[in-house]
């Protein structure tokens, strides 16, 4: 490698690691093994990239160093769904005294350190043997102490991906455009998808420089769009991670949702997270993204945040024949309260007795009847459930139960199958319940109350406050538990009691050491 070259790359490198990297990918190539230049600058090929794309009988070559005090470099693997897989090594372990000297590690540390030379970089060796498919691959430095760094983890997509994949991106500049700049500034599109998409990325960012002791960090999240933007960025994201750099551009700005969300229409949102500017003066991190290369349409891209200004974004999701994106809805008003339709509470289970020794059916009336007390007193109960089916002009999430003033817990398998004359009395949003409620344990007398989560985040418990808006009466879940006794906290007196007699006992101590 040319001494000046690498000198400036190690060192432009270094300012990107923290104190506990030694190790470094310079390249990452298919099917060319001698070092690159671009536009005098050296073409990192896929160091970069989270997925690299290959076909059948290519080879993949790289290039970098790994270098720690206290040891040497030993060898580099590679993993192919957690199988070690070796690496072609010959003359590719030579020492990199320069990056030793950079990175303040002693020489002695840096004699077996370049991972491939200019001349012959290293191969992954089986990597032209793979047969079509997608494989979660690492790439990883083994040092002489046994301790081991992972230098690139990708997935690698040997011939044509099992799902087409279009991106989509308003074309981009390399102008700086959109700064983000203070704590809780944000940028956000709205968009909407005619396919399913797993990817949401950002091109291109400027950020700011580790030699400032700044670092940027901003959140990225995928929310799904319900009545307005607004509304929308105040529910539960589909997906969301932190990012943060300490250099232009890297790593590089991306949110992952693993398997392919729903085509729909979504919105992408970056937000900073870190100190202030004050004045002109950074205090804190700042983030800049780029902007499209044209005006993109706001019929298909609203755009909104401190700013409401265009910024380049990218998404990668599934082949279509037609359109890839259509325009967006109008945005709606978000309801005032959730609208209650009809509803059915059969069951109630009290230790696996029902409805109180009484047949099923009106489990409302059964509790009536009781004057909505369940328990002695005595703890022999242990749990209670709750039967039946509910439905709302809202699309339901999950059933959960509340105790007293606890969370609501919530749990997927309490909703069971429901066949189709409940939707045609509850309407299409209508599911059946089963909720068990544990009730061991519980102390002196609480309410208990089943509830419902629909997905435009709100939460409705099922009691006498529910308004009934639709055809029938609003039925009434909530009833009184009495459990054990509750074991009341000393009183002030007996507290003052325990304190008189500590605080004796401390002046007793004490009087005895003066003695001695």
């Amino acid at each position: 490698m040319k001494k000046v070259l690498a000198i400036i790359t190690v060192v432009a490198l270094a300012l990107a690691l923290c104190v506990s990297s030694f190790a470094a990918l310079d390249c990452v190539y298919v099917n060319v093994n001698t070092l690159q230049f671009k536009d005098s600058a050296v073409d990192a090929g896929y160091v970069g990239d989270s997925t690299i794309n290959i076909d059948p009988g290519d080879k993949i070559y790289i290039l970098g160093w790994a270098v720690k005090n206290g040891t040497n470099l030993d060898y580099v693997y590679w993993t192919v769904d957690g199988e070690a897989k070796s690496t072609d090594g010959t003359d590719s372990y030579l020492p990199r005294p320069d990056v030793a000297g950079v990175l303040q590690v002693s020489a002695d540390y840096a004699q077996r350190s370049s991972i491939g030379a200019n001349t012959a970089m290293m191969e992954l060796l089986g990597a032209d043997e793979l047969a079509n498919g997608k494989y979660s691959c690492t790439i990883v430095a083994k040092y002489q102490n046994e301790e081991t760094e992972i230098l690139k983890a990708f997935t690698l997509q040997v011939g044509p991906a099992a799902e087409k994949t279009y991106k989509l991106v308003p074309g981009t500049t390399t102008t700086p455009y959109f700064w983000l700049t203070n704590d809780g500034d944000y940028a956000a599109v709205e968009f909407t998808t005619l396919v399913d998409f797993n990817e949401i990325s950002v091109p291109n960012t400027w950020a700011t420089r580790e030699d400032q002791n700044r670092e940027a960090t901003v959140v990225l999240s995928l929310y799904a769009f319900k009545y307005n933007a607004e509304y929308s960025m105040t529910l539960a994201p589909v997906a969301t991670t932190t990012y943060t750099t300490v250099m232009d551009g890297y790593p590089a700005c991306v949110l992952s949702l693993g398997d392919f969300v729903s085509a729909g229409t979504y919105i992408f949102e970056i937000k900073t997270v870190g100190e202030k500017m004050i004045g002109d003066t950074a205090t804190g991190g700042y983030f800049v993204l780029d902007k499209p290369a044209a005006d993109a349409d706001e019929d298909y891209f609203k755009y909104s945040g401190t700013s409401a200004k265009q910024f380049a974004f990218a998404i990668i999701g599934k082949n279509t024949d037609g359109d890839v994106v259509t325009v967006n809805p109008e945005d709606t008003d978000v309801p005032t309260a959730p609208v209650y339709k009809n509803a059915s509470f059969d069951s109630i289970y009290v230790d696996g007795a029902l409805n109180f020794g009484q047949a099923d059916g009106a489990a409302s009336d059964k509790l009536d009847g009781v004057n909505r007390t369940v328990g002695n007193g005595d703890g022999s109960i242990s749990e209670i459930r709750l039967r039946g089916w509910i439905g709302f002009e809202q699309e339901i999430e999950l059933f959960g139960y509340k105790i007293g003033n606890a969370e609501p817990v919530f749990d997927a398998s309490f909703t069971e199958a429901t066949e189709p004359a409940v939707k045609a009395a509850g309407g299409d949003n209508a599911l059946r319940f089963n909720v068990t409620v544990p009730v061991a344990g519980i102390e002196g007398e609480q309410k208990v109350v089943m509830v419902v989560k629909l997905k435009t985040g709100d939460v409705v418990e099922i009691d006498d406050t529910l308004v009934a808006t639709g055809p029938a009466t609003a039925p009434n879940t909530s009833f009184t538990f009495v459990g054990t006794p509750a074991q009341n906290p000393p009183t002030a007196d007996a507290s003052m009691v325990i304190f008189v007699i500590a605080a004796a006992a401390i002046a007793l101590v004490v009087l005895k050491k003066k003695v001695f």
